[in-house]
């Protein structure tokens, strides 16, 4: 593989440390010694679930699933468990909801949901729904979900018949079903539990979250959060859902460096105009030297991923998925699986498989220009190295968003540089983009410009060169012969608008380029005040 690297430009300062959190009553952070470590050793685990996880080939608990089953699993207490993905913490929570479920059979005929799993999004809650429905075969359970993009009509009927002793589900659509007083009816709410809490509240999900706990637990209900950090936002829902007398259990090592300290990282700077092909030529050369590889290349927004996905897929021999938020559910569903299934491929995604999501043996996680965070570069880098396995980061740079580096100046990161395309590989690819459609190439080129604002803004020190920013951006899309575009991609960078006069093309601006979005709280009945109104 013709990578080479230019040295450490950076070196790793110094390791992340969690945010304290305050008030908890109890603190378990340590593991006793004499506790199972196999299923089938867990005396409060049921023969059926026992069954279940040797045909499903688990046999040996993870250190989470270790902690969960053997301090939580047994007794009726609220917990918090602090775990990082990839650790087996859903067949954790899951085995506990699956007994709460589960306390008293006669209760399997009923028509009520006695637990409620909250995923942050579509695809986590698809993966969670998928583990479940594997472990309930034969058991009874009914599992169901309630997810944005899905038909709310069918997941109602699916409700209000009883289809489901399990229900999990992202806060927005939760929310949706919330309003129909008859859902409410409906829940009768042994477990409630959150999967990557700090997600949900980097989403702007925490006034949802309150909201929905109020209106679908008792002061029965059982309760867990599991998240990866625990900053102080995370830790003032945790007070609003648990509040005070609660278990915490810590499961991380302090002596295992994290990802993104691990993770061999690899820069690469290219010019605007050449991103695509330093990015196909990249591609060919891992795929080339590993014809195994499992990749996920990482693009700022919808239109990116889709018109980078079309293009490069026809250039390089092992397949290509792409996956983002504008697809249907069910659509995200079967690349989702086939990804996860197939020996060797390429999946083209936005940020929503940066968290949370479980793809085996990723080889290399491939960022197509910077991303907009720090947070969003570990996460997704985390994609790689997990479960004990090797991995590697690559992050294709812009020149002008070298400024990023001082931002992720104490990783572990080395300048690498790539051989270039052959002429003829370079016209091919050329010719490949101008095939595709000018609608496509447009939306791309807007979306682009939309997510990366500090690239393209005009600030008086640049307007000089400026111009050239605007003119190599349409050239890497063949949009040259756009009337007009380029004056308005400009003012519209500087936050001007349109020129005057200008009314542009009749191209729609995308609504959004990130995977998920910010909704606002509604307020929910609570179980109180809704018993009250029947009255």
């Amino acid at each position: 593989m013709n990578i080479s690297l230019k040295g450490a430009i950076f070196s790793t300062v110094g390791r992340f440390n969690l945010p304290k959190v305050q008030g908890f009553i109890r603190w378990n952070s340590t593991m006793k010694s004499q506790q199972p470590t196999l299923f089938s050793e867990v005396a409060s685990l049921s023969s059926t679930f026992k069954n279940s996880l040797s045909r499903a080939g688990f046999e040996k608990m993870t250190p989470v699933q270790q902690r969960v089953l053997n301090e939580v699993f047994p007794n009726e207490e609220n917990a918090v468990v602090q775990a990082k993905t990839g650790t087996g913490k859903t067949l954790a929570f899951l085995l506990v909801a699956f007994k709460d479920v589960l306390k008293g059979k006669p209760r399997l005929n009923s028509s009520k949901i006695h637990s409620v799993i909250l995923s942050p999004t579509r695809e986590l809650a698809l993966q969670i729904f998928e583990e479940a429905r594997k472990l309930t075969y034969g058991t009874g359970i009914r599992v169901s979900y309630a997810i944005g993009g899905n038909s709310k009509m069918r997941e109602e009927n699916a409700i209000r018949r009883g289809n489901a002793n399990l229900l999990i589900a992202t806060p927005g659509r939760l929310e949706d079903h919330l309003q129909n007083p008859r859902i409410l009816e409906s829940l009768s709410t042994d477990s409630f539990i959150l999967d990557e809490a700090d997600r949900l509240m980097d989403m702007g999900f925490a006034e949802s979250i309150l909201n929905i706990h109020e209106a679908v637990t008792t002061t029965k209900t059982r309760k867990l959060c599991f998240s990866a950090t625990m900053p102080p936002k995370v830790s003032n829902v945790f007070r609003g859902i648990l509040g005070t007398d609660f278990k915490l259990i810590n499961c991380l090592d302090p002596n295992e460096p994290p990802t993104h300290e691990r993770v061999p990282q690899f820069v690469i700077e290219t010019k605007l105009d050449k991103v695509f092909s330093s990015s196909l030529s990249l591609l060919q050369q891992l795929t080339s030297s590993n014809p195994s590889s499992r990749i996920i290349v990482f693009l700022p927004t919808i239109s990116m991923v889709d018109f980078v996905g079309g293009v490069l897929e026809n250039h390089l021999k092992i397949p290509c998925f792409i996956l983002h938020s504008g697809l249907t559910t069910a659509q995200r569903r079967s690349i989702t699986e086939s990804f996860r299934k197939c020996q060797s491929g390429i999946l083209f995604a936005t940020d929503v498989v940066a968290r949370g999501m479980d793809f085996p043996n990723i080889t290399q996680v491939v960022q197509i220009t910077g991303p907009s965070n720090t947070d969003d570069y570990i996460h997704r880098i985390g994609r790689t190295g997990r479960a004990g396995k090797t991995g590697e980061a690559y992050l294709i740079l812009l020149e002008q968003e070298k400024p990023f580096l001082n931002s992720i100046k104490h990783l572990p990161l080395k300048r690498a540089t790539i051989e270039p395309l052959s002429d003829q590989a370079l016209s091919t690819l050329r010719s490949d983009i101008e095939k595709s459609s000018k609608f496509s190439r447009t939306n791309a080129l807007k979306t682009l410009y939309g997510s990366k604002p500090h690239v393209f803004s005009g600030s008086s020190q640049r307007r000089a060169t400026g111009k050239n920013i605007h003119e190599s951006a349409i050239a890497l899309f063949s949009l040259h012969d756009v009337p007009g575009l380029m004056e308005e991609l400009i003012y519209k960078s500087r936050g001007r608008g349109s020129p005057k006069g200008f009314r542009g093309s009749q191209l729609k601006y995308p609504s959004s380029s990130s995977s998920s979005f910010q909704r606002r709280p509604r307020s929910l009945p609570s179980r109180g005040r809704y018993q009250q109104s029947r009255r």
